[in-house]
């Protein structure tokens, strides 16, 4: 009887639609459409890929270092339990707190654990633009070792790009510059805090996106708002290369400014995001455009890159920027209304991308502040709130 009743409701369905006119008909067919597009949109809008682990915090909290082992993760928290803030170490695996490092100063800047694993040391700020020293910790017991005192400091000096131990751990190097670009490079002994060496250069662009090559040798920069970006030799100290990007077939009225940078591992390619969500990838030797693939979803700008050591895979973090499309406009204020109510984050992004291959491993949702450890196979990031950190299995190409 089952079986003759849904015979008969499918009947009466058919004859129904046979005798709607032509119009009615496509009327009925386009909102079906339409209604799966719906549907297919707000599903591919889910993470596709879960963290591992999430490190919850009722304050603001960072990533700031991962150990070179991959094993430790330094995060940091401001002005929590009576102090300016608080460095915690943590199982890269779980997120489980190891130690709590109380400081003394209240801005957190860029930090690195030793080579062994044995320091951790961190930028301080006491006020203003200058840095004040370099912090360390005994990772094995938590005690603070002696500051590194980071003066003498020229006047001009308003920007302290970032903060590495050499190599072989036993010095601290800095490229130190002001609103007119990278003026010095500077090493310091990492025990005693002695300098070693100073050397003066003029790279002339330092007010955007920048990054270095693992050895120091050069740096890429762009100034905000242009389309161009220049390789800098910091030891030849001269440009290398100015690569501007040939015109898109339709181009855009907002321009193609520079969003982000990235060396490869090698330091033989750069990558470069720009604000209409293309990336580049640019032959440094002959400062020639090798490709430029679709990494992000149209409409989301890369502000973050990073390579994993073998330099087979990128990760790009990045944020919902403008619509693309008049649809884009429509659609863009359903998922922003879906996110404020069920998620209370903004439209960023994590794409895990297979250079080679050209395309996706992986799409992380709501994310921020990536840090990827030396081994590559694991991410950290905010979230948007800033109150958690998570933890997250990268995945590599085939056979890695």
């Amino acid at each position: 009887m089952a079986t003759q009743g849904e015979t008969a409701v499918a009947r009466g369905w058919r004859l129904r639609w046979r005798g709607w006119s032509r119009g009615r008909r496509l009327a009925v067919a386009a909102g079906v459409l339409a209604a799966a597009a719906v549907a297919g949109w707000f599903a591919a809008d889910r993470d596709d890929w879960r963290p591992r682990a999430v490190v919850h915090s009722p304050w603001a909290v960072g990533p700031l270092a991962f150990s070179r082992n991959g094993k430790a993760l330094a995060t940091w928290m401001p002005g929590v339990r009576g102090s300016a803030g608080l460095v915690s170490l943590r199982d890269a695996a779980d997120g489980r707190r190891l130690a709590d490092w109380p400081v003394s100063e209240p801005a957190m800047a860029s930090a690195a654990f030793a080579p062994d694993g044995a320091t951790f040391a961190f930028l301080t700020w006491k006020g203003g633009l200058e840095p004040l020293a370099v912090g360390r910790f005994e990772v094995a017991t938590g005690r603070p070792l002696p500051a590194v005192a980071m003066e003498p400091f020229s006047a001009r000096h308003s920007v302290l790009y970032e903060v590495s131990f050499t190599p072989d751990g036993a010095g601290l190097r800095a490229a130190i510059g002001d609103t007119q670009g990278v003026r010095e490079l500077v090493t310091w002994d990492a025990a005693t805090g002695r300098e070693l060496e100073r050397r003066t250069v003029s790279c002339p662009v330092s007010n955007g996106p920048r990054a270095f090559t693992r050895d120091g040798r050069f740096m890429a920069a762009a100034a905000y708002g242009t389309e161009s970006a220049t390789v800098w030799d910091l030891d030849a100290d001269r440009a290398h290369a100015v690569l501007v990007s040939p015109t898109p077939p339709q181009p855009s009225p907002l321009g193609r400014p520079v969003s982000c940078l990235a060396f490869s591992p090698d330091g033989a390619t750069l990558v470069v995001a720009r604000e209409d969500s293309a990336t580049e990838f640019w032959d440094l030797k002959s400062a020639k455009l090798i490709k430029s693939p679709r990494v992000h979803t149209p409409g989301y700008v890369a502000t973050t890159l990073r390579f994993t050591p073998d330099g087979a895979t990128l990760v790009s973090v990045g944020g919902f920027r403008r619509p693309v499309a008049v649809v884009d406009v429509f659609m863009t204020g359903l998922t922003d209304w879906w996110r404020r109510g069920k998620r209370r984050a903004t439209a960023t992004e994590g794409i895990v991308f297979d250079v080679a291959a050209g395309r996706r491993l992986a799409r992380l949702k709501s994310v921020g502040l990536p840090l990827l450890s030396d081994d590559g196979r694991t991410l950290a990031t905010a979230d948007n709130g800033a109150t958690a950190v998570r933890l997250w299995d990268v995945p590599g190409p085939p056979g890695r």
